[in-house]
């Protein structure tokens, strides 16, 4: 009896012993789905920054301009009601907190792209009806449409439309667009464009496409989707992208965030692993996506959004830091 009852208590303690190993286990680091924000997975060099962005989980695709007389202003579409979608504005002293702006900056407009010009003024880029507009701002906050289209699809990947601009100003003072191309099979690539006024644009082709993210992560057998890209100039006069993935038939599976880089803005290298994987909490799974990419003082921001088709608990727009990568 006395060797039962030693070896039961032997069994129970190397039972408590497994499940707490277990349990340490399951909720470190790693790529996802384990039901705890703690399985968000960076690539080296990025941390968290804690705290949500900015909470409203009706409110994605952030664009932000650094403001001349400091702080910065995200640009950000709003649905105010079902299929209604308006462009509205924030202002951050530090990038961190961020405060809501009265008012509507463009209505009936989506998916916005903000470029500060050197005279002071603000352009705004944006989905309209299918194709790319813009309008102008003296503050930043009144703007009036331009006439004419900045954008449209008129090419074989493009028949099913052209989404999501975003646009960068060179250091030689011209500017460069990237925008979801989207073909008739429902497949993403991110293209480019040219322009020396910011009006008249000309096409340069596919900079990122699903296969260049396939070839770098073997994990992936498949995807359908690069898309929804924040672009920036870093100080060598590099140009890093940061964009979305996805798979088919998993329409709000994301893949992660990735980093791409080139010296021309046409020739890029996708970078290995994600710098942030998809993630689930509890029973909801995250999807980040909508990119921007801000450079501060101490390093780069990247902001990104995290929700689905429908609001879930942590909807909303956050942001990660990588001191390491300066404008300097």
């Amino acid at each position: 009896m006395k060797n039962d009852r030693k070896l039961l208590q032997v069994s129970s303690i190397l039972a408590v012993l497994f499940i707490l190993a277990l349990s340490i286990f399951s909720c470190g680091g790693g790529s996802g789905g384990s039901g705890s924000e703690d399985s968000i997975s960076l690539a080296n060099g990025w941390e968290r920054e804690d705290g949500v962005r900015f909470t409203d989980p009706y409110a994605f695709n952030p664009d932000i301009v650094s403001l001349e007389e400091g702080g910065f202003r995200m640009y950000f579409e709003k649905e105010v009601s079902q299929g209604e979608h308006n462009i509205y504005s924030a202002f951050s002293e530090d990038g961190l907190i961020w405060t809501q702006e009265d008012g509507t900056r463009v209505a009936g407009a989506n998916m916005p792209a903000a470029v500060a010009l050197p005279d002071g003024r603000v352009r705004i880029y944006y989905n309209w009806g299918g194709v790319v507009k813009s309008s102008i701002s003296e503050d930043g906050l009144v703007f009036a449409a331009e006439s004419g289209t900045r954008l449209s699809p008129d090419e074989d990947d493009e028949t099913g439309g052209i989404k999501h601009p975003d646009v960068i100003r060179l250091p030689d003072g011209t500017f460069r667009m990237y925008y979801d191309a989207v073909d008739s099979e429902e497949v993403y690539r991110i293209k480019t464009a040219v322009s020396d006024d910011g009006l008249s644009w000309t096409k340069q082709g596919i900079a990122i496409e699903p296969s260049m993210v396939m070839a770098v992560n073997s994990r992936i057998p498949t995807l359908d989707m690069t898309g929804t890209a924040g672009a920036v100039v870093d100080g060598s006069g590099a140009i890093r992208i940061f964009f979305a993935t996805r798979g088919p038939n998993s329409s709000s599976r994301q893949k992660g965030i990735y980093m791409a880089t080139s010296s021309d803005g046409t020739t890029f290298t996708v970078s290995y692993p994600p710098v942030i994987g998809e993630f689930s909490i509890g029973d909801d799974f995250y999807a980040p996506m909508d990119a921007e990419a801000v450079f501060t003082d101490e390093g780069l921001r990247l902001y990104y959004w995290i929700g689905t088709s429908e609001v879930l608990p942590e909807s909303g727009i956050y942001s990660l830091f990588n001191p390491s990568i300066t404008y300097d």
